[in-house]
């Protein structure tokens, strides 16, 4: 190898050692975006639960009952539909579905941006 080839493999390494670094830059930074969308999140989810478990917010499901409630006595609604109130152990279990798909929906984002920056990187 002379001086000239020499100089031309140091370059060709050297732009691609700036550009792994720009790749794990641009990663890193969609990794850090999604933990901050995750913990942004799980204060949301979290101040909900704490909410439900004090009782100023009551989460509560249609239901079906065997006698008229709004014939039986006033139901405590105008639209005359009957619901049922959840424990909020229930809620929070039921709540904690959404929680965790969401979760996996982000995340599988993450991963697809992540693919699609190193695939990127490697066809340009």
């Amino acid at each position: 190898m002379n001086e000239s080839q020499a100089r031309q493999e140091t370059e060709r390494l050297e732009k691609a050692m700036e550009e792994n670094r720009n790749l794990k830059e641009t990663v890193s930074q969609m990794q850090i975006q999604t933990k901050k969308e995750n913990d942004n999140e799980k204060r949301k989810y979290d101040d909900l639960l704490a909410r439900i478990n004090r009782g100023t917010v009551r989460v509560s499901v249609p239901a079906s009952a065997c006698v008229d409630v709004s014939e039986a006595g006033h139901s405590g609604t105008d639209d005359r539909e009957t619901r049922a109130e959840l424990d909020p152990a229930t809620a929070e279990s039921i709540l904690a579905v959404g929680r965790d798909g969401d979760t996996a929906i982000r995340d599988l984002n993450l991963c697809i941006d992540q693919y699609n920056a190193v695939k990127s990187a490697i066809t340009d």
